[in-house]
């Protein structure tokens, strides 16, 4: 199964995302693409302060490991996360009204699936969604 992601990148991101390709020794031509959209938005950034970029990809996932990445309280926090204003973790188990330690492992498994990114602010933690639309092909 392929999952086709568009994701928001924020400067930060950028900026590792664009090292990350500058360190491969050969680019492939959609890397080389990636690498120079990139590069634009962050020029972008610097000269009228357009702080994201959109990243379109497509990726393998085994339809196990995606079930297991995406459950309904998964999907649930996801949703919560875009039509709430989130100040943080405790704040999202408040609402979910889980326990903080089980929110925490989900939303670390969310970044790590690329689909929120973290903030610290202050104390707190604030979860972010950067995803912006999510398809699949079989």
């Amino acid at each position: 199964m392929k999952i086709k992601l568009k994701l928001k990148l924020e400067i930060p991101e950028i900026l590792r995302e664009i090292k990350r390709l500058k360190r491969k020794i050969k680019l492939g031509p959609e890397e080389e693409t990636k690498l120079r959209g990139l590069t634009n938005a962050y020029r972008v950034y610097e000269e009228s302060g357009d702080s994201f970029y959109i990243d379109e990809s497509t990726i393998e996932v085994n339809i196990r490991k995606f079930r297991k990445a995406l459950t309904f309280n998964r999907l649930k926090l996801l949703d919560i996360i875009k039509n709430q204003n989130i100040n943080s973790v405790t704040q999202l188990a408040r609402i979910t009204k889980r326990d903080i330690k089980n929110i925490y492992q989900d939303i670390k498994i969310l970044e790590e699936s690329r689909l929120i990114s973290l903030i610290k602010e202050t104390k707190e933690v604030k979860p972010i969604l950067k995803i912006e639309e999510i398809s699949f092909e079989f």
